[in-house]
């Protein structure tokens, strides 16, 4: 069993990322951080603690995150997923259960109480994770890996050159990418591979339960707003770096060194600069068909 610690926006793909770890018995969920990225944490931590409330998953503890960027001037995503970062589902009131430790500080004492055990998971900016190494270099060495959804080799989503994650904290992503950390990166390049179509939704829709129908919600609201305003059918960006876990050779990668244009002036503010052969492992290529029956049954799991 894989112990993980995920850090999430918790939108509409972070939604399915949790849906997707949470019904996967091979990995253990320590923790769940909310940040700032989607929406403003004070969307993304109730979101967050929503969903596993939904799925009866009380016994992982959500901690607070960032509240925004290390630097630059916080964005959201708000136009792709609603006006609370979640679809806008409506949600019973559940039992709050505030963590009084901070999520950054959350997760060096779980990296440093279990050296080389623990595989980070950030799928929004990389604020927290930034803020951790800082704070406690040692982590670097003491986490098995960093698994996250960022950026793109060739062209962005938010920006011609950014990638949303990367362009809304882009010193925390270049921080992390320098800091000498195992990663591997799930960009655009292969989280666009893996796209959920109409036929594939309705086909998802046929089964009913717990975790299939807040699925459906979350996609059919997700599926509408990115064929209104990008004309392209939702892709499972944060989702990869779960189905990574789960079976690497879903994916192939290749090795690169990275960096992030960190120059608010240019245009080019959160591109990610490929300086050639490194340890970054980049995930560029995605077997879809390995894909979906993960996802499908990680759902049936918890209906």
């Amino acid at each position: 069993m894989e112990k993980i610690i995920l850090d999430v926006d918790t939108g509409l793909d972070d939604m399915v990322a949790l849906l997707f770890a949470a019904g996967s018995p091979s990995l253990e969920i320590l923790a769940v951080v909310a940040t700032s990225g989607n929406q403003t944490i004070e969307h993304t931590l109730p979101n967050t603690r929503n969903v596993l409330s939904y799925l009866g998953r009380n016994d992982i503890p959500v901690y607070a995150g960032s509240h925004g960027p290390l630097l630059r001037k916080q964005v959201t995503g708000g136009h792709i997923h609603g006006t609370d970062g979640l679809g806008d589902i409506p949600f019973p009131v559940y039992p709050v259960k505030e963590e009084k430790e901070r999520g950054v500080d959350a997760i060096i004492r779980l990296i440093m109480e279990n050296p080389g055990e623990v595989t980070l998971v950030p799928t929004g900016p990389l604020t927290d994770v930034a803020l951790a190494i800082r704070l406690e270099p040692e982590i670097i060495k003491n986490a098995k890996e960093i698994v996250c959804m960022g950026g793109s080799l060739t062209h962005g989503n938010i920006t011609p050159f950014a990638e949303f994650n990367f362009y809304a904290d882009p010193e925390a992503a270049r921080i992390v990418l320098s800091s000498g950390a195992p990663v591997t990166l799930a960009p655009l390049d292969v989280t666009t591979q893996i796209t959920l179509d109409r036929k594939r939704l309705d086909a998802f829709e046929t089964h009913h339960g717990k975790a299939h129908d807040l699925f459906a919600k979350g996609m059919e609201f997700y599926t509408n707003t990115c064929l209104h305003m990008i004309r392209e059918c939702p892709a499972m960006h944060d989702p990869c770096c779960i189905a990574y876990l789960l079976d690497k050779g879903i994916f192939k990668g290749e090795g690169h060194t990275l960096t992030i244009d960190t120059d608010e002036t240019k245009e080019t503010y959160g591109k990610v600069i490929d300086k050639g052969e490194g340890k970054t492992n980049v995930l560029l290529h995605a077997d879809p068909s390995r894909f979906w029956p993960l996802l499908e049954k990680a759902l049936t799991a918890q209906d």
